[in-house]
């Protein structure tokens, strides 16, 4: 399972931040890193794993305040996938970005 998130989300990243954090985007997705863990705590024991992944700047809607700094939507998607394929039990409840090993466990 992998619940799509974003740095926003981070507790860590969030202490001392002056920009970019201040949304209710950021609150819904430290509210699905929360819920990530849960899901782990619950199928732990179940072929089951939960990893929140945070899947880039994305030219989308909401992307678009990365500048030219999004990538496209593809390239994305690219990577959400290689993601996916290595993950194994003990990445359970790990953030990821965009196929990088996190900032809090």
């Amino acid at each position: 399972i992998f619940p799509i998130s974003s740095t926003s989300g981070s507790l860590r990243l969030q202490i001392g931040s002056k920009v970019g954090f201040f949304d209710p985007n950021a609150v819904r997705k430290a509210a699905l890193n929360t819920q990530a863990v849960q899901w782990h705590n619950e199928l732990n024991g179940h072929d089951f794993t939960v990893v929140p992944l945070h899947p880039g700047w994305v030219a989308t809607d909401i992307g678009h305040l990365a500048g030219k700094e999004a990538m496209s939507v593809q390239k994305s998607v690219e990577g959400a996938l290689k993601v996916t394929g290595y993950c194994k039990k003990e990445d359970c409840a790990i953030f990821l970005f965009h196929g990088r090993r996190g900032f809090n466990k």
